[in-house]
């Protein structure tokens, strides 16, 4: 049975380039166009389902994963890089690169690079009520992707229309959007045949997804069939100084590690949990961490060890990606520590 990897599927081939903005602070155009700025961050919640038939057998799985993509570079000529960072169980971390106009050109996960042939689009730079695309292509991994599936050639087509233009809220708040329907079809290097129809709504002013609805098959060669449902909703986002903002501590659940220096050093390696807490280790599991980060990013913890309270810790994240801050100790002892978020 195929490993359940929502997230993983919706960033290869369904990766929305929708916008952000809504309750509290109302967001103000950036100008015509995609214009995505170094920092920006829009968190998501999805929820999926499954059932994989084999031999008239049916088994069905549910998941529920946070993720959130971070313009982590742009270009002079417009494009941009989304990183995006999740929470366990498919916690992969990926850098996904954008042409001005919004199509995707390739995703990254650790040495493997996937490109497309031509770009990939699930929205376009100028949108109408009644607009419409179709994006063909071919795409290939590079020789460091193992998995045969994404190294060899796949190809995809994706039509889409957009529908209306109308309010729609989510957890984040309540935003003024575009409804677009997708449908795609995309055929693996082994015959297998992936479909997907989906409705998409998008931020009128900034391109970026707010919800989705999606529906995904799978027909294999071995006449085993999978069926998914996706839905997805933004929770949180920072777009910029003058484009709003909703802060939300679920962007920063997932697997980080780093290390601190000064007095004494070492290395620590743990987890953020969707309610903030921060349980890790350090020093080679020599010292337990407990803590906790609010949804502005302020975070506080502890080393202890044998039920001593070690060296106290405290910092501002920077971003979903990065946190930077300094710690000290009874002994007078003192430094600085980074993690990042894996």
């Amino acid at each position: 049975m195929p490993r359940f990897t929502p997230v993983l599927i919706i960033a290869i081939f369904l990766t929305a380039c929708g916008g952000g903005g809504g309750n509290p602070s109302p967001v103000v155009p950036a100008g015509p166009g995609l214009v995505p700025a170094l920092g920006d961050f829009y968190s998501y919640q999805e929820q999926a389902t499954q059932a994989y038939t084999a031999n008239n057998v049916t088994t069905p799985a549910s998941a529920t994963v946070w993720y959130v993509d971070v313009t982590s570079a742009t270009g002079g000529d417009g494009s941009w890089i989304d990183t995006r960072v999740q929470e366990p169980p498919a916690a992969t971390r990926m850098d996904r690169s954008f042409s001005a106009d919004g199509g995707l050109t390739s995703v990254t996960d650790a040495k493997c690079r996937k490109s497309y042939t031509a770009p990939y689009y699930a929205s376009q730079k100028n949108l109408a009520v009644g607009a419409s695309w179709v994006s063909t292509g071919v795409r290939s991994g590079s020789a460091d992707c193992t998995n045969p599936q994404v190294r060899n050639a796949t190809q995809f087509s994706s039509s889409g229309t957009v529908l209306a233009q109308e309010s729609v809220s989510v957890a984040a708040g309540t935003f003024n959007s575009f409804k677009l329907s997708i449908s795609e079809k995309i055929t693996f290097f082994d015959q297998t045949v992936q479909t997907i129809t989906a409705t998409h709504w998008i931020d009128a002013d900034s391109h970026r997804l707010l919800k989705s609805s999606e529906q995904m098959s799978y027909t294999y060669s071995n006449g085993a069939t999978l069926t998914e449902q996706h839905t997805t909703q933004l929770v949180g986002y920072n777009a910029g100084k003058t484009r709003g903002q909703r802060l939300n501590v679920e962007r920063f659940a997932g697997p980080w590690s780093g290390s601190y220096s000064g007095s004494y050093s070492g290395n620590c390696s743990g987890e953020i949990y969707t309610d903030g807490r921060l349980d890790a280790s350090c020093g080679g599991g020599a010292f337990a961490v407990h803590g906790t980060i609010d949804a502005s990013g302020k975070i506080n913890f502890a080393l202890s060890a044998g039920g001593q309270t070690g060296p106290v810790f405290s910092g501002q994240f920077d971003s979903p990606l990065t946190i930077t801050g300094t710690w000290t100790s009874g002994d007078g002892g003192s430094g600085t520590w980074t993690l990042n978020h894996l």
